[in-house]
């Protein structure tokens, strides 16, 4: 059970706001409902229900501005070998040089 923090005037705005997020999440985990939560842990519904919404605005907030890029995959650059009959032999720059040597061998 959470016991509901002393606030003092001492804390800055977003330190109030950051322990009140920790209370909604233990509500949210503790499985009471909002009320049954605030009357045994000595907190203000309205007081929770104001930072209810805070939290859900963040948390709208943080979803909306994870966003998922666009991605775009390149080739791979080619390894071009050129030889004096106009031939060329395209391969991937990680062939494996054994086959490649392979390779020119049956040219």
């Amino acid at each position: 059970m959470t016991t509901v923090p002393a606030f003092s005037d001492a804390l800055s705005s977003q330190d109030k706001r950051e322990r009140w997020f920790k209370i909604v999440e233990e509500q949210a985990g503790s499985g009471l409902s909002q009320v049954k939560y605030c009357q045994q842990n000595g907190i203000k519904i309205s007081l929770f229900a104001y930072y209810r919404k805070q939290y859900a605005k963040s948390q709208s907030k943080l979803n909306s501005t994870l966003s998922f890029q666009a991605l775009r995959i390149e080739p791979q650059p080619n390894l071009e070998l050129h030889f004096n009959a106009g031939c060329v032999l395209k391969l991937p720059v990680d062939y494996p040089v054994q086959q490649i040597a392979h390779l020119i061998k049956q040219l």
